[in-house]
């Protein structure tokens, strides 16, 4: 059984790359990493495709991207930001009414087709081979499936620097931070959605330093003496 809440071939129970599910069978936090809960899920109204719909006004949450009314919407993630009072109808917004000036739909590529992008991270189904913009798409050549678990492409993101969801770093870990959207190295990197952790590499290099320090304080103290 598919997922119903996402694009994803598996059952949500035993799927980790689901992009749009929680883990909401359990009583505990999410444990799904693309997640933006940090709270139980049969509680969760901040789930990444997910907003909370009692309310008749603009949508609250962090994780929708609407600005518009959410009183009849339950996927406002994908709703526009174009100033209509309609949702987009571009075939990755989960909204069925057309919008046909926006680009800024999520998944849409702001490239000047009429259609939307086919790169395999992108959840479209009409080509637009010049688009680098997608959401979900790293700018890189090889055909190698990319490290990174919250990049979704089936490219090598190794020597990519526009994935969205990691740093231009050189550690092959990633890191437990959730809401990082940096491009620069790990050590300065506070924000990104998802960055590389650098705590191992930082780590050395602090015992390193201590190490120096307690040498140069030896040698001093020698001099002194």
């Amino acid at each position: 059984m598919s997922c119903p809440e996402c694009y994803s071939k598996f059952d949500c129970s035993t799927c980790k790359r689901c992009l749009y599910h929680c883990n909401c069978g359990s009583a505990g936090v999410c444990g799904f990493p693309t997640c933006m809960s940090d709270i139980d899920c049969t509680q969760c109204k901040r789930c990444l495709y997910n907003c909370n719909c009692g309310s008749a006004g603009v949508c609250g949450h962090s994780a929708c991207s609407s600005n518009l009314g959410c009183s009849r919407c339950k996927r406002c993630l994908y709703h526009c930001y174009c100033g209509s009072p309609s949702a987009c109808g571009y075939s990755i917004c989960k909204t069925g009414i057309g919008c046909s000036q926006c680009k800024n739909c999520l998944y849409h590529c702001d490239c000047g087709s009429s259609g939307v992008c086919a790169q395999p991270t992108c959840l479209s189904y009409i080509g637009c081979s010049q688009c680098k913009k997608c959401l979900y798409h790293c700018n890189c050549n090889s055909t190698d499936v990319c490290g990174h678990s919250k990049c979704m492409t089936n490219i090598d993101c190794s020597q990519c620097k526009n994935c969205h969801y990691h740093c231009d770093c050189v550690s092959v870990e990633i890191c437990g931070r959730s809401k990082c959207k940096a491009n620069v190295g790990c050590s300065q990197c506070k924000n990104c959605l998802k960055h590389c952790n650098c705590n191992v590499i930082n780590g050395k290099n602090s015992k390193n330093h201590a190490k120096n320090r307690e040498k140069r304080g030896s040698k001093n103290r020698g001099k002194r003496n």
